[in-house]
């Protein structure tokens, strides 16, 4: 029902006017899904550089990714959601909550109004499907950007345990289907692994600037991040370690429980507790991980049951030697990676990227191939230009 639209309104979306827009600044539709907030994270990081560089930016999301990016111009659609049950994805129920038919009505209805009061010259889809669709019913260019593609579009270089093997192939069939056919595929990644499809090239993880900006110190606790509040073992299995003080988020709420320590989400808050403790627990989430190893703190990952992503996430994190990676939460399998915490760090300290300077010529690169105002006989030379601009961003396996 995505497509069902007039050609009227779409041949209106193709020749709206440039506005107020400075020379050179386009219009762009970036959409991102609200389930976890590492997508919110980094996009308002890209959102950023974008308006900076003149252009104009509507923001397709919803409930907390829209509240986080309110400072922006939202179009707040209904977005996907997984239904957890004791830290693990429960497949039925979060297909029949997505599938509601007053959800789907409400993201249609969206579409047109966008349509309508939106004339968008490129779409940038961060794992959105809403983007997508509007791109390709539209005939506009659009970039996919997100680290999720790595499992689908490039060569992984972990082996896959047989029991894993169904969530790896679901993985990579739903990943490929979410945003087939874009123009571009900029995998956010810094795991070992060449790309293998066309049209495809790894920069490194977007970071905040409260990240790039934080001086790392070695305090007294571990930082613990989990998306879930259904994990009723989470407290328990942390006592059994009470020799270490832990600083909890995600269960959104302030307790107490002796050395295990709840707290609300805050910005400032989850930052500063993440700068200065000794080491992060935390599922298999990609923009945590990588916060973490920029701020050179070793890694125990628990990733969640279904989500293969974030096994391969945690996976690569043992593989290269900065932490642990666990299918099952006990306090046992935290003890067990404090034993050899020292080696941990040692390796995740050799961790370095330079900023996001090579994301934003990435994206740069992309915009200026395909934007309108570009005349055809230079995009020849714009591809050439993208390419250069993402080749040999990854000099080693571990830095950049």
């Amino acid at each position: 029902f995505f497509f069902v639209l007039s050609s009227k309104d779409s041949q209106m979306s193709q020749s709206g006017s440039s506005g107020n827009l400075k020379s050179g600044a386009i219009r762009i539709l970036y959409g991102l899904p609200s389930e976890g907030m590492g997508h919110a994270t980094r996009s308002k990081v890209m959102i950023k550089h974008l308006l900076a560089q003149g252009h104009e930016v509507k923001v397709a999301t919803s409930d907390r990714a829209a509240e986080f990016l309110k400072e922006f111009d939202i179009l707040e659609i209904k977005g996907l959601h997984l239904k957890y049950e004791d830290g693990q994805v429960k497949t039925f129920e979060s297909f029949t909550h997505n599938m509601k038919p007053s959800m789907l009505a409400h993201n249609f209805e969206a579409l047109r109004k966008a349509n309508k009061n939106f004339m968008p010259d490129i779409c940038i889809s961060d794992y959105d499907s809403f983007t997508h669709a509007y791109a390709k019913s539209h005939n506009l260019p659009i970039l996919c950007l997100d680290n999720i593609q790595f499992c689908a579009r490039c060569d992984i270089e972990i082996e896959v345990p047989k029991h894993l093997k169904d969530d790896y192939n679901l993985c990579r069939r739903l990943t490929s289907m979410k945003t087939p056919g874009c123009d571009r595929y900029l995998v956010i990644s810094t795991w070992p692994g060449p790309p293998v499809e066309k049209d495809t090239y790894k920069i490194p993880p977007v970071l905040r600037e409260v990240i790039l900006n934080a001086r790392p110190t070695k305090g007294n606790h571990m930082l613990v991040y989990q998306t879930s509040t259904s994990q009723s073992n989470l407290v328990p299995e942390l006592q059994k370690c009470p020799n270490i003080t832990f600083f909890v988020y995600g269960m959104k709420k302030d307790e107490e429980h002796g050395n295990v320590i709840l707290k609300n989400f805050s910005e400032d808050g989850f930052v500063n507790d993440l700068a200065s403790s000794f080491a992060v627990i935390t599922n298999g989430g990609y923009s945590l991980i990588t916060e973490a190893m920029y701020l050179h703190k070793p890694l125990c990952c628990f990733p969640i049951e279904r989500q293969f992503e974030q096994y391969l996430n945690a996976s690569y994190v043992e593989k290269l030697g900065y932490g642990r990676c666990f299918e099952e939460f006990k306090g046992e399998h935290v003890q067990e990676f404090l034993d050899g915490l020292s080696k941990y760090s040692d390796a995740v300290a050799e961790y370095k990227q330079n900023g996001n300077e090579q994301a934003y010529a990435a994206v740069d690169a992309f915009i200026e191939e395909f934007s309108p105002k570009v005349p055809k006989h230079v995009k020849h030379e714009n591809k050439e230009g993208f390419m250069s601009s993402v080749t040999g961003l990854f000099k080693g396996k571990h830095s950049h």
